[in-house]
């Protein structure tokens, strides 16, 4: 499963705080910075801006980021994630080269998504990520260290649907399946923005089957091993609108769409948490 978003409000608030230094979130896989360099922290260059020091050596990160979070490490590459602390573009992304003599950035890249994978061959590294883009699948971009970050396209995994308007195909499938099915995230994205589309899908990560209720078919769940976070999804059948109902502790529940009068079962119970 690919990191979930929703990590960046809390890094803003600690930017706000002026917290400096490497930035991991309760949850996330510890990030050995220690490189040969020294160790490898995100600083505060003004009150808007963040970059890099590696032992005694600062740099200025690409973009001017307002925020900046160590999300990987492969060897003496460390992924950099940036963003301008807005909803428009949660997250971009950099590759740092922390070798003696040769410490470097690659080029920006990313789709503006932070749900991202992380894999490597022998002899590169790559980061896939959601395209968001209607008719459009995943995006890998490949790095080797020496030419530019490449970029490969994967074709849309076909949801099953029969037609774009056979909702009823839905009725007995899982909520994730649906949010993460490249035909469908679009619509999701529209309706939500591309920072809650990331914690909706931790949200219903664990759920059982969608169930038909009166012109829609809705369900819903939580992020596994952990009820703090709530969510519910639901598609009229008739006419194709999408509700999706968001509960994290601490905080009253977002309501997404256009609901009838009364909230199909799942979205309701949602809803009254408190």
């Amino acid at each position: 499963m690919r990191k979930a978003a929703g990590r960046w409000a809390a890094v803003a608030a600690m930017a706000l705080a002026g917290v400096a230094g490497p930035i991991r979130m309760a949850g996330a896989q510890e990030i050995d910075t220690a490189t040969r360099l020294g160790a490898l922290r995100i600083v505060e260059l003004d009150a808007l801006t963040r970059g890099v020091a590696l032992g005694d050596r600062v740099m200025a990160l690409p973009g001017a980021p307002y925020l900046a979070f160590v999300e990987a490490r492969l060897g003496d590459l460390f992924l950099i994630a940036l963003s301008q602390g807005g909803n428009a573009c949660p997250a971009e992304y950099v590759w740092l080269h922390a070798v003696p003599g040769d410490v470097r950035f690659s080029e920006v890249f990313g789709t503006c998504s932070d749900l991202v994978e992380v894999s490597h061959d022998a002899d590169t590294v790559r980061v896939t990520m959601p395209s968001f883009e209607a008719g459009k699948g995943d995006v890998t971009f490949i790095y080797d260290g020496k030419g530019p970050v490449r970029t490969e396209q994967a074709d849309v995994a076909p949801s099953g649907m029969a037609s774009w308007d056979d909702w009823g195909f839905w009725d007995g499938q899982y909520p994730y399946d649906m949010a993460a099915a490249a035909d469908m995230r679009p619509r999701f994205v529209a309706l939500m923005g591309v920072p809650a589309y990331g914690v909706l899908l931790e949200g219903i990560a664990l759920a059982g089957p969608m169930d038909r209720e009166g012109d829609w078919v809705a369900g819903q769940g939580m992020r596994p091993h952990d009820d703090t976070l709530r969510a519910a999804v639901a598609l009229n059948t008739r006419d194709g609108r999408l509700l999706v109902a968001l509960w994290q502790e601490g905080a009253a529940p977002v309501l997404w769409g256009r609901a009838d009068a009364a909230l199909p079962g799942p979205i309701a119970a949602v809803m009254a948490l408190r």
